[in-house]
């Protein structure tokens, strides 16, 4: 599932692109990426953990995601990926970088200023029809 991401408009060109050895990534894939300039650098057997992250990155996107909606086509998934990706990079915290945006962290962006006293206002976006939701300040 993972080797699809190295292709979006917004990332940079890679050398590298790790491949699960699923039945899905034949050998003619691997000769597209080879004719990219991109080599697959297979996983080994058996080791979910060789690359843990994008693996619970898969099981988040399905769990929160694909198991609830019905697809029709691979522009459908497409547009539910990508808000799924926009909606985890750029609006939800995450632990393990100081509850901060990894957006706000690639950017330099200052931390926000922990609200003392009154409750702030929060403003909850909706995607996905509902699904996905983002809470943030009110300014």
């Amino acid at each position: 599932m993972f080797v699809g991401f190295a292709f979006l408009p917004q990332w940079r060109p890679c050398r590298l692109v790790a491949v699960c050895r699923d039945g899905c990534f034949c050998g003619d894939f691997d000769a597209v990426l080879r004719s990219a300039g991109v080599e697959p650098l297979k996983a080994p057997y058996r080791a979910p953990n060789a690359n843990p992250f994008i693996e619970r990155w898969g099981r988040s996107l399905r769990e929160e995601c694909l198991n609830h909606l019905i697809l029709f086509g691979l522009k459908s998934l497409r547009r539910v990926v990508h808000t799924y990706r926009a909606l985890h990079n750029e609006h939800r915290p995450h632990p393990g970088i100081g509850n901060r945006v990894p957006r706000a962290v690639r950017t330099g962006e200052p931390a926000p200023e922990p609200v003392n006293g009154a409750i702030a206002k929060v403003h909850c976006e909706e995607s996905l029809g509902g699904l996905l939701k983002s809470d943030r300040r009110a300014a």
